[in-house]
């Protein structure tokens, strides 16, 4: 390796710890498939499995691939193909007399994922999409784009959409609800059809 290009790598390399180590850790990367990206502060990197996963970056996933996400509290995140998902917030804090503590935003700006509630206590943790916000109360769900519009599948527990149109809630398993924009309620909750449902997870499971 000749000086210059020598140079270049290590200027790479400091910034790049820089940047990540500045912020906090939130989780570790479980599993990925295909191309999966992450970025903070400029910085770009794969993400791979057993990698460290930080507050306020962004993952993006490209064309048929899958990440898995663990969070300290126990959560778990799902990211299909062609996402692009910002860890806004997330702060978790289980030293609390009362059980762990978790404060959170996940930025859902394109594609879909599926969510699963870990140890939470006090629970502040939203996903804002384009359309509405969903806030969690211990559960799992599936939500993004889906036959052109947006979607949120509960699949246990429940869940809150609303928008600046209306709130619906989902608290029986397998019902859904449809967003049509961030001015027009969510659909009134009903049960999904065994296809839709197919190919809405289909598209957060590994291959």
């Amino acid at each position: 390796m000749n000086r210059s290009v020598a140079t270049i790598v290590m200027l790479f390399l400091c910034l790049n710890a820089s940047a990540y180590g500045e912020t906090r850790e939130i989780g570790t990367v479980t599993r990925t498939q295909s191309d999966v990206v992450g970025e903070l502060a400029d910085v770009r990197r794969d993400l791979q499995k057993d990698l460290s996963i930080f507050a306020e970056e962004t993952v993006r996933t490209g064309e048929s691939a899958r990440v898995g996400l663990l969070f300290k509290d126990g959560s778990e995140l799902i990211i299909g193909a062609t996402a692009h998902v910002v860890l806004d917030k997330f702060v978790y804090d289980g030293n609390g007399a009362k059980g762990a503590n978790v404060d959170g935003v996940i930025n859902l700006l394109k594609g879909a994922m599926r969510f699963t509630s870990g140890r939470l206590g006090h629970r502040s943790l939203r996903v804002v999409t384009p359309v509405a916000t969903i806030g969690i109360r211990g559960t799992d769900f599936w939500v993004g784009q889906i036959d052109g519009v947006y979607g949120v599948l509960l699949l246990s527990g429940a869940v809150e959409v609303s928008n600046d149109g209306g709130t619906v809630t989902l608290d029986e398993p397998l019902q859904g609800t449809t967003i049509f924009s961030q001015t027009v309620a969510p659909d009134r909750p009903g049960v999904w059809p065994g296809d839709r449902r197919a190919r809405a997870l289909a598209g957060v499971t590994f291959n």
